[in-house]
């Protein structure tokens, strides 16, 4: 087979809620945005099976899996023409939105419940952005149940401050867990049925309904640890929005607003804030 290079416009995709929590058995609710990012995919054509290089071990195997089962051979490398800074960290899951891409819809579908059973919470969480960057639009995600689309419009945007820090959440709550035992479990509960709701609201284009469980979630990430009043405290008071959160999660860390139809909207007055619009396509050609 031919070398073959391929350029994709990439969405890039970010968590809404739970994603700080995957660890303990929550759901986690992505969304893809308007903000595209470049991803030049090149297949060298030889003969045997196929390679990729990406970093993660898991992410690899999860591509390798769905780029064999499309009966895709050779090594497929990346590139990330004018990667932004913030999102170096985010090059194994743009390269994996870019190879499920390549292995197409269907084999995508077939194999999404065992790639997403077997992945770490840094490797669940990205192939569940990949998996959004990839059909557009919100996708809900559970470590052993798969993935699922959500159909909803949205009307308002993200007013997101994004910085590129490497962060482990499990420690913390770890030390919540073996603190309050008896809570623990319950605690986890009400976060998991938090993002339910928050899935309920983008089916019914609640948006004041969405920004208040985001700050909710913010408010219980504080108990856990997880952030801090004076944080929590700048947030509320740095944009007008229906809500706010931090994000953390592995790989990923920065804030979000989400800022309904109408009200001002904020102007951009770092490198790392971006004003992001929700969108409904997916991985593209990049004509």
């Amino acid at each position: 087979m031919p070398s073959q290079k391929h350029d994709l416009a990439v969405p890039f995709s970010i968590p809404l809620l739970g994603e700080s929590y995957v660890s303990v058995g929550c759901p986690i609710i992505a969304a893809s945005t308007g903000l595209v990012l470049r991803v030049s995919c090149a297949v060298d054509g030889v003969t045997g099976p196929a390679d990729v290089r990406i970093t993660s071990p898991r992410l690899r195997k999860a591509c390798l899996r769905a780029l064999r089962a499309a009966g895709i051979s050779g090594t497929v490398s990346f590139s990330f023409p004018n990667l932004p800074p913030w999102a170096v960290q985010d090059a194994d899951m743009l390269a994996t939105a870019a190879s499920l891409y390549l292995a197409g819809t269907d084999a995508m579908e077939s194999l999404a419940p065992s790639l997403l059973k077997g992945a770490d919470d840094r490797a669940f969480i990205d192939l569940v952005r990949a998996m959004t960057s990839l059909s557009g639009g919100f996708v809900a995600g559970r470590r052993g149940e798969g993935v699922v689309s959500i159909e909803g419009d949205m009307g308002a945007a993200l007013c997101a401050d994004l910085v590129r820090r490497r962060l482990s959440v499990r420690p913390t709550i770890g030390r919540f867990s073996a603190a309050h035992p008896d809570l623990a479990e319950p605690f986890w509960h009400i976060l998991g049925h938090l993002v339910l709701q928050g899935v309920d609201a983008i089916r019914a284009g609640d948006a004041p309904l969405l920004g208040r469980l985001m700050t909710l979630e913010s408010r219980l990430s504080l108990a856990v640890g997880l952030t801090e009043e004076r944080e929590l405290l700048r947030l509320s008071r740095s944009v007008p929005s229906l809500g706010c959160k931090p994000v953390r999660c592995d790989g990923l860390s920065g804030a979000l607003h989400l800022v309904g139809a109408g009200m001002p909207q904020p102007q951009p007055q770092s490198p790392v804030r971006h004003i992001l619009n929700f969108n409904r396509e997916g991985v593209t050609q990049d004509d």
